[in-house]
C-alpha cells in the first residue's frame, strides 16, 4: 500500500519548526490526530520557503497558516522542494498557494503505458462502419500463418501456441478496429451554453483584475469615488457649458480690449478704471 498524502484548508493551526502560537481547542484536536498517525505538516518545516502564514484576511487583517500538505512523518526525506507563493497576481483567494515536489517511486505507470492500458475496440464504429469483414479477413491471413504443433504436445509448446494466436488477435485488431480512448476527466454535462458562461466570466475576471486591487479595499474605494465623481461630471456638464457661455457673453458687453505701447488692457465700456495690464 502505497503513501496517502493530505491537503487543503484544515481550517485550524499545526505548530511547526517555523510556525509556533498558543495552542487553542481545535489545534490541540489536529495535533494528536497528527501525532496518532504520526503526520507532519509540509509548509511548517524549516526546508520550505515564503510566507509561514497561508491565509491572509482582506484590508491587512489578521494572517494565519491554516492550509497545509500532510504526509507521513517517515516519507519527510521524498520532499525536494516546498514554498508558499505569496504576491500573485491572479490570485483572487485569500488564502496563499503551496508548491510541493515530491519523490516518488518509478512504480507509477509512464504516460504511454497509462494511454495504451485505456484504449478499447469500438465495436459499434466497427459494425457501423464495416471494420468487421476486414478484421476477420486479416485475422485469418494471421493465424494462417501460424501452424499447428505436430510433434509432442507439451506445457510448452502449448503456451508458445497461446502466444502466437493472441498476438495474430491483437496484430489484426491494431490493424483494422477504431478504438475509443478512455477520457478519465471528461465532463459529460458540459455543454455550448456553459462554455459561453465560462468565457464570459473570464473576461470579467480580467476586466475586475486590471481595475482594481482584489486584496486591497483601499484601491476599490478609490476607483469607486472617482467613477462617482466622473458620473458627477458628466451630469453636470451640460449646466457648467451654459455658465461658461454666459460670462464669455457678459465679459463682451462690459469690457473691450484697447492696444497699447505698454500691452494690453482692459477698460470698462461704461466706467473709467485704473488700467490692468495682462
Amino acid at each position: 500500500m502505497g503513501s496517502i498524502i493530505l491537503m487543503g484548508d484544515f481550517n485550524t493551526k499545526i505548530q511547526g519548526p517555523r510556525y509556533k502560537f498558543n495552542p487553542d481547542e481545535r489545534s490541540r484536536l489536529m495535533y494528536s490526530l497528527i501525532q496518532e498517525y504520526e503526520l507532519f505538516s509540509v509548509n511548517t518545516q524549516m526546508f520550505c520557503h515564503g510566507p509561514v502564514t497561508t491565509f491572509q484576511s482582506y484590508d491587512n487583517g489578521p494572517s494565519t497558516c491554516i492550509d497545509h500538505i500532510l504526509m507521513p512523518l517517515s516519507e519527510i526525506g521524498k520532499v525536494s522542494n516546498a514554498k508558499v507563493i505569496d504576491s500573485q497576481p491572479f490570485s483572487v483567494s485569500d488564502h496563499r498557494p503551496i508548491l510541493c515536489s515530491i519523490t516518488i517511486e518509478n512504480s507509477v505507470l509512464t504516460h504511454t503505458e497509462g494511454e495504451q492500458s485505456t484504449r478499447s475496440v469500438s465495436w459499434d464504429r466497427a459494425r457501423k462502419f464495416g471494420y468487421i469483414n476486414d478484421y476477420s479477413f486479416a485475422l485469418s491471413q494471421h493465424l494462417w500463418t501460424s501452424e499447428f504443433p505436430r510433434h509432442e504436445i507439451n506445457k510448452l509448446i502449448i503456451e508458445d501456441y497461446y502466444d502466437k494466436i493472441v498476438s495474430a488477435i491483437k496484430q489484426a485488431e491494431q490493424e483494422t478496429l477504431p478504438y475509443s480512448i478512455f477520457k478519465p476527466y471528461q465532463k459529460p454535462y458540459w455543454n455550448k451554453s456553459l462554455t459561453h458562461l465560462r468565457d464570459m466570466m473570464r473576461l470579467k475576471r480580467i476586466e475586475w483584475l486590471n481595475n482594481c486591487n482584489c486584496h486591497d479595499l483601499n484601491a476599490m474605494r478609490s476607483i469607486i469615488t472617482s467613477r462617482r465623481k466622473g458620473l458627477f461630471v458628466t451630469l453636470k456638464d451640460p449646466q457648467l457649458t451654459n455658465m461658461k457661455v454666459l460670462l464669455r457673453r457678459k465679459l463682451k458687453m462690459t469690457l473691450t480690449l484697447t492696444k497699447s505701447p505698454y500691452g494690453s488692457f482692459l477698460i470698462s465700456g461704461n466706467r473709467s478704471h485704473t488700467p490692468v495690464q495682462l
